[in-house]
């Protein structure tokens, strides 16, 4: 059934001396603009186009963070309701880490976070672990609370 197939599909191909010009040449073909859809917005065109060489030219902005900042927060207590306030940072994306040299949990929330001893403890990092990808709009929407006073968390962010 496939070899059938496959001698019609050659008969019906155009013959010529040079095989190569049964198709179209890429040089002779004229450019025309096509437009889609972003995913940002579904009523917003994008005009694309190609060059006379078949090159795509595209219009794009590039989105993204400009700057990236990061730094360390003493934990200076670990009673049940002591928790510290992250600083003042507009940001979009934050990666918290409890350094190595911790020598105990830290706990991740909001402004009623707690350690162990409390009844919130929110998200827990080990001494060496991260908690990464965390949306926000200014880091210290996020408070930390620890099991061992002194300890510290890291931050990344962009």
């Amino acid at each position: 059934m496939f070899k059938a197939f496959l001698i019609a599909l050659l008969l019906l191909m155009p013959v010529s001396a040079d095989a190569a010009s049964a198709w179209p040449s890429p040089n002779n073909q004229n450019t025309q603009p096509i437009a889609c859809v972003d995913a940002s917005n579904a009523n917003e065109m994008v005009g694309v186009n190609c060059d006379s060489n078949g090159k795509l030219l595209v219009n794009a902005t590039i989105g993204g963070a400009t700057t990236v900042a990061n730094g360390v927060v003493d934990i200076p207590n670990d009673g049940a309701t002591d928790r510290t306030q992250m600083p003042s940072l507009a940001a979009s994306n934050c990666t918290l880490q409890a350094p190595t040299s911790n020598a105990d949990l830290i706990y991740v929330g909001g402004s009623t976070v707690t350690n162990s001893s409390g009844t919130n403890e929110g998200l827990h990092m080990t001494p060496g672990t991260s908690i990464a990808s965390i949306s926000v709009t200014n880091l210290d929407i996020l408070y930390v609370a620890a099991d061992s006073a002194g300890d510290d968390v890291k931050y990344l962010c962009n």
